[in-house]
C-alpha cells in the first residue's frame, strides 16, 4: 500500500509539474522581437534525453528564465513597456550615474526574475513537505534505536 501511495504521489507531482511548466511557458514568454535577438537556443528546441526507459527526475526542478525573458521582466519592473522594442533599447542605452540607479535596476531584476525562481522552488518544497507524515518521524526513531 505504501508503494502504491508513493507511486500515486509521484504521478500527481509529475502532472502538477507539467501543468506548471505549460503555464510558465505561456506567462513568462518574452516578446518575439526580444527572443530573436538572443543567441540562446529556445527551450522548445531542446531534445529529450534518450536511452533509459525510467528517467530519473531530480527532486526539485528549478525554473530558469532565458536572457531575453529576464531582460523583459526586469524592464517591466522599472515601468518600461517590455513589448516595445524601442522603449527597451532606450532604457538599456540610458547611462547609470548614481548608486540609486544601480540599486533600482538590481531590485527590478530581483523582483522580476529571482523572486519568481525562488517562489517556484518554495512551492516545490512545500509540496514535498505536505506529503511527509508521521511515518518519517517513526523511521527516524527506529533508525536511532537501531544504533544501540
Amino acid at each position: 500500500m505504501d508503494e502504491q501511495h508513493q507511486q500515486a504521489m509521484q504521478a500527481q507531482s509529475h502532472n502538477q509539474q507539467q501543468v506548471l511548466e505549460q503555464y510558465q511557458q505561456q506567462v513568462f514568454r518574452a516578446p518575439d522581437w526580444l527572443r530573436e535577438t538572443t543567441t540562446d537556443a529556445p527551450m522548445s528546441d531542446a531534445q529529450p534525453a534518450t536511452g533509459s526507459a525510467d528517467p530519473v527526475t531530480p527532486l526539485f526542478q528549478p525554473l530558469h528564465y532565458d536572457d531575453s525573458s529576464s531582460l523583459a521582466l526586469t524592464a517591466a519592473q522599472v515601468g518600461v513597456d517590455a513589448n516595445n522594442h524601442e522603449a527597451v533599447e532606450n532604457w538599456l542605452d540610458e547611462p547609470i550615474q548614481t548608486r540609486r540607479s544601480v540599486f533600482e535596476t538590481v531590485r527590478a531584476y530581483h523582483v522580476g526574475v529571482i523572486r519568481g525562481e525562488m517562489y517556484n522552488l518554495i512551492s516545490q518544497v512545500e509540496g514535498v513537505i505536505k506529503s511527509l507524515d508521521d511515518r518519517l518521524l517513526q523511521q527516524q526513531q527506529d533508525l536511532f534505536l537501531a544504533d544501540f
